[in-house]
């Protein structure tokens, strides 16, 4: 498995490269997040969510509304891939810390279509709520409380809209379902309150070997078995991460790359003070693991951003 480790590592930091180079490359592209950028400031200083573009179409100037949700994500494509590129060529606590505000965009473009998740143009599955929300209880588990409800928005509007329309798929052969165990697992151990957890319940099946080995022994003191866990959480995300198919749960580049829900279990032990061990031959985590357990910090935009939009979605709650 270990040199389909290193093949699989390789060539999801070439595909992300690929994207980056051509996002600081390409003038449409250099545009575009440009607007954006003008955007979020317009909505900072005005709080409007909706901006006029202009834009040529056919050889005609055109006047393009573009909402908050929408700018929001151009920047957050670009702040993570940037972030993904900065780490993988200096891996440091700075560039880690600086990878963990980065898919804080993710957030802060969720929060927006939370309350209307399945109108918008911005693409959240089930899967890739999940995996947000084991990401803000491993590193911004100050921001829980608050988000915590937007999630449940989601999850419960996407379950109603399975139940509605019948999609005639059965939980256990739906790949998205997969990684719902380990969040229900996580939202236990964090002690979080009934409700999220009964959100996720709508989506949990049978753990696969993979989880339910792990959930029996990733509090182990044995450090092969610790290294075993590791090794089947990886292998689980290498057959689990597909961006052409959109039933796997890591169909996005920035969760194939970065592992959240292997961190947030070996996070997990620290907060537990459990020993923490050297993770052998796993390219998958490695170069993530000296810095697992650091205690991230925000910078100034996204913690103004973060404030300014929660604030408006909580409004509307």
């Amino acid at each position: 498995m270990a040199l389909n480790m290193i093949d699989f590592t390789k060539k999801t930091l070439n595909r992300i490269n690929k994207i980056y180079n051509k996002g600081i490359t390409d003038e449409e592209i250099k545009k575009m997040r440009e607007l954006s950028e003008i955007d979020i400031n317009n909505f900072l200083n005005t709080g409007e969510c909706v901006f006029v573009h202009k834009e040529i179409l056919f050889g005609e100037e055109k006047s393009v509304k573009v909402k908050l949700e929408q700018s929001l994500q151009t920047l957050c494509a670009f702040n993570i891939n940037r972030s993904i590129v900065q780490f993988s060529s200096n891996p440091s606590h700075d560039s880690y810390n600086s990878l963990c505000i980065a898919y804080l965009w993710d957030l802060l473009t969720y929060i927006q279509v939370s309350h209307n998740i399945l109108e918008s143009s911005i693409l959240y599955t089930k899967a890739d709520i999940c995996l947000l929300y084991i990401f803000i209880l491993t590193y911004w588990p100050q921001n829980v409380d608050a988000v915590e409800p937007l999630i449940i928005k989601g999850l419960e509007a996407i379950y109603l809209d399975e139940k509605l329309n019948k999609y005639g798929i059965e939980k256990g052969d739906y790949g998205r379902n997969s990684i719902f165990p380990l969040a229900l697992f996580l939202s236990e151990k964090y002690n979080r309150p009934q409700d999220i957890r009964n959100s996720l319940l709508h989506f949990v099946i049978t753990p696969t070997e993979s989880y339910s080995f792990v959930f029996e022994n990733i509090f182990t003191t044995n450090k092969e078995t610790f290294n075993e866990c590791v090794s089947k959480l990886s292998a689980f995300h290498i057959n689990n991460s597909k961006t052409t198919d959109l039933t796997y749960p890591f169909h996005k580049e920035q969760w194939i790359y970065f592992p959240i829900e292997i961190i947030s279990l070996i996070k997990l032990r620290n907060i537990c003070n459990l020993p923490e061990f050297p993770i052998t031959h796993n390219t998958v985590i490695n170069q993530f693991n000296p810095f697992i357990n650091l205690s991230a910090k925000n910078e100034d935009i996204v913690s103004v951003l973060y404030e300014k939009i929660i604030s408006k979605k909580n409004k509307l709650s």
